[in-house]
């Protein structure tokens, strides 16, 4: 195995982890929070997103393995550009919506929403910064296989064995 998928699955589980953890987070305040006057449109986009994430790691890590047809570079790239965007556009809007709506004082206690929607903002970014990352390693393997050949030209190719003069 080579460095980038071995560094490729604790990744990817943090990954999932982190999607669940938001999942976890935005299903439990819109089942004990949700006002239907009060709706806010920024928890079904995070909630969207942590799921398609949950999908898109299972793809990413079962495919190349038992499918590998199916993991084609401009897929796996297509597929990690869409989920990075919409990581961070959910976890963007939903701290804009609650540095609005969600304040702190002396006086008066926070709600648990409010601590809800701050931690899934900031699982969010991380998930978001992991799947940087992880794009950024698809963008360098298609830029580095470019031109149909499945591995990069500095790849080491074994020598044959030295015959003698």
């Amino acid at each position: 195995m080579t460095l980038a998928t071995t560094l490729l699955f604790p990744v990817r589980a943090a990954q999932g982890v982190f999607a669940l953890i938001v999942m976890a987070m935005m299903a439990d305040a819109t089942v004990n929070y949700w006002t239907p006057p009060n709706e806010v449109g920024e928890v079904p986009l995070v909630l969207f997103t942590s799921v398609l994430a949950l999908f898109v790691v299972a793809y990413l890590v079962i495919a190349p393995i038992f499918f590998p047809k199916a993991a084609h570079k401009y897929a796996v790239l297509t597929v990690e550009i869409l989920t990075m965007l919409l990581w961070i556009g959910s976890f963007a809007s939903l701290g804009s919506f609650t540095s609005k709506y969600c304040y702190y004082s002396r006086h008066q206690r926070r709600e648990k929403k409010c601590d809800e929607f701050i931690a899934a903002v900031v699982f969010g970014a991380f998930s978001w910064a992991l799947f940087v990352g992880t794009t950024t390693m698809a963008a360098l393997h298609c830029w580095r296989t470019r031109g149909g050949n499945s591995e990069p030209p500095h790849a080491m190719k074994p020598q044959q064995a030295y015959t003698g003069a």
